[in-house]
């Protein structure tokens, strides 16, 4: 159906990129990958030495399972092919955008510039794989030592311990180029950034590439805050470059757009991951607030949890995946089971539900069992606001 399958049951680095850690995306750079590597295939011989104006224009997520994608290209100048990422959309019967920009090709690599020094004030952190600040598996673990400073990090990636395939730009090193960035916590870099946002890559306008591909060895990173793009606050930009040996081999200009982070995703990071990738009951964590025994919901709170489509059935609904549900019903079965998770100090994904029919006045009736409680039963009656 599409030019390449990409199947997470089949190639294991594409699971290991999970941004709300549930539900597998493509990662931007691996998009990246496709663009380069589809001009490249258009214009053989010729080294890929820059992108420009680099967009993705939706998520190209696996909560459903496969996905087929296929790249278009068109020469638009002696060195430069525009380049399309398409994946094909079940629903439409078409294949619909997901990234584009263009790739630029020459015969020769062209002089780069001298390496920046690390940010004078800049300090170890802790690693941020281990202390749950990012959500990448194994194959996207490459960074070894991250310093921090107030406007920037400097840091060391090991490209010997990536597990995704390097292809034409070494999506791998590219995706990780990006990990010294406090993506959650961009406030850290400028007072303009709320607290309860998190920033995630939506655009390149432009990068350079001096040399062969790094495959193997270190590559030490240095990243600068840009300001906003087109002094848009919701575009805040950061400059990488990647240093191989004594030489800079990239330098990119990215551009990130912030996702408000939720109930959820306010949590300490540590917490975080336990309840969203271990599936563990963190007390407090929740959408859902209680008043007097009643578990409220605001479809709001829920809506601004799932703005990566599927994260919430992932979360909520693990035994139901891939089944299409309006938010009103998903809010139902999230109210329900934190109202019972609470009680029992279980994590609600461990919860099923059952519906028992209506019982008057809008109101429906559901029975909770949890395999791994037995012997517990609940019954809960919900509601949904408006209804009389």
């Amino acid at each position: 159906m599409g030019d390449e399958v990409l199947d997470p049951t089949q190639e294991a680095w594409l699971g290991d990129h999970c941004p709300t850690w549930t539900v597998p995306a493509l990662a931007m750079m691996s998009m990246v990958e496709r663009l380069a590597a589809g001009a490249q295939a258009r214009a053989p011989g010729r080294k890929v030495v820059g992108l420009r104006a680099v967009r993705v224009h939706r998520w190209l997520s696996f909560a459903r399972g496969v996905q087929y994608v296929k790249t278009l290209g068109r020469p638009v100048a002696a060195d430069t092919v525009a380049m399309q990422l398409l994946v094909w959309e079940e629903t439409q019967q078409r294949y619909v955008l997901v990234a584009s920009g263009d790739v630029i090709l020459t015969e020769h690599w062209q002089l780069a510039d001298r390496p920046w020094t690390p940010p004078a004030d800049a300090e170890p952190e802790a690693n941020p794989y281990a202390a749950g600040v990012l959500f990448h598996g194994p194959a996207y673990q490459l960074l070894t030592d991250l310093r921090t400073g107030s406007s920037g990090a400097s840091y060391w990636l090991d490209l010997d311990a990536s597990g995704v395939p390097a292809g034409v730009l070494n999506q791998g090193l590219l995706d990780a180029a990006t990990h010294g960035i406090p993506h959650d916590a961009l406030w850290r870099w400028s007072s303009e950034i709320p607290s309860d946002v998190a920033a995630y890559p939506v655009a390149i306008p432009a990068a350079h590439f001096y040399g062969p591909t790094p495959v193997t060895g270190g590559v030490r990173c240095e990243a600068r805050f840009a300001g906003f793009q087109g002094d848009d606050r919701r575009f805040p930009m950061i400059c990488v470059q990647m240093i191989a040996g004594d030489e800079v081999w990239a330098e990119f200009t990215l551009v990130e757009t912030l996702f408000p982070k939720g109930p959820l995703g306010q949590a300490e990071p540590a917490k975080r991951r336990a309840f969203l990738a271990g599936r563990q009951f963190v007390p407090g964590m929740a959408l859902s607030s209680q008043d007097a025994g009643t578990t409220v919901l605001d479809l709001a709170d829920l809506t601004a949890s799932d703005w990566l489509a599927g994260t919430v059935a992932a979360i909520y609904a693990p035994e139901a995946a891939g089944q299409a549900r309006d938010v009103a019903e998903l809010a139902q079965i999230v109210a329900v089971k934190e109202h019972v998770a609470r009680q029992w100090q279980i994590h609600p994904s461990w919860l099923r539900g059952e519906r028992r029919g209506a019982r008057g006045e809008g109101a429906l009736a559901m029975a909770v069992t949890s395999p791994m409680l037995p012997l517990n039963r609940g019954q809960v009656i919900s509601r949904r606001a408006g209804d009389t």
